[in-house]
């Protein structure tokens, strides 16, 4: 192995792992960590905008060295973003042979530096309806600048590598596809098919993860288990995730159905907690209008949970045979999907199988390996 000094620097951006606790955040803290384990012949620089409080304490592995900056990831953005200032980043996050940027944009970089871009789906053209203006004109600027000024770019699934080179009309040669992981804690005290559950406490409920915010389809799905409610079913309905934007329908609609005692909005929940309500839900239900991926997919299937979810984007790429497809526009096709797997125990153990046998082709450690493969690719053609 070549000294410490010689070795090629890589800098990641690192500001949505400290600032984001989900989502792209979350992808990222996985694959940087996982990265560690199989590093290769390099020296990674975790650069953060703003304070990166006590999140960084604990590096990842030695080849790992952080920066932070004094001025906020808000100010940053406006000023390389808004104002388009030519103020590169490794004034900040110093020297680097490579910059990653995972989070759809990417800063100035010095001449010479090679940039590698992460793009996670392309909801602000498909759905471009479930953003506030504010936000999707900010996209619609940011984003093509970042696709014509990277060298390479990943995605985090076929579905949106195609959306992207079509859309753009982009070489599908630029792209690298890089699925994401499984963290163990979802794998651990699986379910066992064989033997029928102990009836947990309190009514069965349909759960559903994902910030607060119209593509995530809530109020559709709110609407299918009042109607199964109105039919005699006991089914209640928990949504964890934090507020996001656009959200007032959820709650309207909550309301105007009388359903306040039986759709729980539980907010934002920690990692650890997530595995034991995934295993305490009857369902869990990701009738989403559109995703990059769905991590909550992959999660529910290895505690053991029957998937309902939508058949448009990436979901069929990422569950294929393991769950339940439905029409995410059409609430009587949920409320059916739903009723499906309350009452066929049949389907619900098939498909329970089905979700352990799929989870095994995702891992942190595959998406690592593949990451490192493109850092070697972009530095030797460099």
């Amino acid at each position: 192995m070549r000294g410490f000094v010689s070795m090629p620097i890589i800098t990641i951006d690192y500001t949505s792992a400290v600032h984001q606790r989900a989502g792209i955040g979350r992808f990222t803290r996985e694959l940087i960590h996982a990265l560690a384990e199989t590093a290769g012949d390099y020296h990674f620089r975790l650069f953060v905008a703003g304070r990166a409080k006590n999140q960084l304490l604990s590096l990842p592995g030695s080849q790992f060295s952080w920066r932070n900056t004094r001025i906020p990831a808000k100010h940053l953005t406006r000023i390389w973003h808004r104002l388009r200032m030519p103020l590169p980043v490794e004034l900040l996050s110093g020297k680097a042979d490579l910059f990653h940027a995972p989070d759809f944009s990417l800063p100035p970089t010095l001449p010479g530096t090679r940039r590698l871009l992460m793009v996670h789906d392309l909801s602000f053209e498909k759905v471009s309806e479930t953003f506030t203006p504010w936000l999707l004109r900010y996209l619609r600027q940011v984003v093509p600048r970042a696709l014509h000024r990277a060298d390479h770019i990943i995605a985090n699934s076929f579905s949106t590598r195609n959306d992207y080179v079509e859309h753009f009309a982009l070489d599908e040669r630029k792209f690298t596809v890089i699925h994401g992981g499984i963290s163990p804690k979802f794998h651990t005290q699986q379910r066992d098919t064989t033997k029928p559950m102990d009836p947990e406490p309190g009514p069965p409920f349909v759960l559903a993860v994902g910030t607060l915010q119209p593509r995530k389809n809530y109020p559709r799905l709110i609407e299918a288990v009042s109607r199964l409610r109105a039919k005699g079913s006991e089914l209640e309905l928990v949504i964890v995730g934090g507020p996001g934007w656009l959200g007032e329908e959820i709650y309207e609609t909550r309301e105007r159905l009388g359903m306040q005692a039986a759709v729980h909005l539980r907010g934002y929940v920690a990692e650890e907690e997530l595995p034991a309500l995934y295993r305490r839900a009857r369902i869990f239900a990701y009738p989403s209008l559109y995703e990059g991926f769905g991590f909550p997919l992959l999660e529910a299937m290895a505690c053991g949970t029957p998937t309902l979810t939508a058949a448009v984007s990436s979901l069929p790429e990422t569950a294929q045979d393991a769950a339940f497809y439905i029409d995410p526009y059409d609430v009587e096709a949920i409320e059916e999907g739903l009723r499906r797997l309350h009452e066929d125990e049949a389907l619900r153990q098939e498909l329970i199988a089905k979700g352990y046998e799929r989870v095994q082709q995702f891992s942190w450690q595959k998406a690592a390996k593949t990451l490192l493969k493109v850092y070697d690719r972009m530095l030797n053609e460099g």
